[in-house]
């Protein structure tokens, strides 16, 4: 069973528009029969809701409702993920860091549609601007879809150390 973790600061911003935006496309694929998609922040309040102007960013790209708590990264959430994907440099070091046994599954998100830049945290923002930053997040994982699907399915293939 391929799974894909995406990880932020908060995990009320951007790591749960990116799993949200990635479930949607494996949805309108057909493609959701065994896959496992989730998102967590480096200091994330557990329980915490989505960004209201997130949520209706997604609800205005069609791919609403989302039911999301934000939830804290984890040791077994690191063991449980195929890849990790960061939505910044400083994410992806932090995560190899404090989980070195599980390093070489966590990438930089935007890595994955083939350029490699930081997601900036729309917390503090107009709903104009999180509505631009959630395109762009869309764009990304449109771009990167099929190179995440296979990243997850070699690696959901290999043994794992614990």
């Amino acid at each position: 069973m391929p799974s894909v973790l995406f990880v932020c600061t908060g995990n009320v911003c951007r790591s749960p528009a990116a799993a949200a935006i990635f479930n949607h496309l494996l949805r309108r694929r057909r493609m959701t029969r065994g896959w496992h998609v989730g998102s967590a922040g480096t200091w994330a309040r557990p329980g915490a809701r989505l960004h209201p102007h997130v949520e209706r960013a997604l609800w205005e790209l069609g791919v609403g409702p989302v039911r999301h708590r934000a939830r804290p990264i984890s040791p077994r959430l690191m063991a449980q993920a195929d890849v990790i994907l960061g939505v910044t440099h400083h994410h992806v070091e932090a995560l190899r860091a404090e989980f070195p046994l599980h390093a070489e599954r966590v990438h930089l998100f935007s890595a994955m549609a083939g350029h490699a830049f930081d997601i900036p945290d729309p917390v503090a923002l107009t709903l104009e601007e999180v509505r631009h930053i959630v395109a762009e997040i869309e764009s990304v994982v449109r771009a990167g879809f099929r190179h995440i699907v296979q990243e997850a399915t070699r690696q959901a293939a290999r043994p794992r150390p614990l």
